[in-house]
C-alpha cells in the first residue's frame, strides 16, 4: 500500500542524520511535491517516497531522537547492515535486494 507521498508523514532526508542511530528527523508536508520509488524483490515490495520540494510543515516536526524512541516504544527494529545486501530465502549465494542501511544525503 501507498499513500499520495506529497500529503503524508515522510522521512525528512534534508535533515541531519543522528550520530548513533542514522535516523533522520520526520514531518507531515502539505501540498509539496514527491515521487514515490517501488523496489520489487523475490521477497518483498518496498516502497521509498521522495520529497523532492515545497510543502509547509503539518502536525509537528519530530526530531531524530523521538523518532528512536517511538519506533523503540513499538518494539520496531531494523536489521544489522553490514553492507552485503540480503539474500534469498532459498538460497545463501542468491542476492536478491540491497543492503539495509540508510542513504546518504548527496
Amino acid at each position: 500500500m501507498s499513500v499520495a507521498s506529497a500529503t503524508c508523514y515522510t522521512q525528512d532526508l534534508a535533515a541531519a542524520v543522528h550520530p548513533a542511530t542514522g535516523l533522520r528527523a520526520t514531518r507531515g508536508r502539505d501540498d509539496a511535491q514527491a515521487y514515490n520509488l517501488v523496489h520489487v524483490y523475490a521477497d518483498s515490495v518496498l516502497h521509498s517516497v521522495v520529497p523532492a520540494a515545497g510543502g509547509d510543515t503539518v502536525g509537528r516536526f519530530v526530531p531524530a531522537e523521538d523518532v528512536e524512541r517511538i519506533l523503540a516504544e513499538h518494539g520496531v527494529t531494523f536489521p544489522a547492515d553490514d553492507g552485503a545486501g540480503r539474500r534469498s530465502r532459498r538460497s545463501t549465494s542468491e542476492r536478491i535486494g540491497p543492503a539495509t542501511g540508510m542513504l546518504p544525503t548527496v
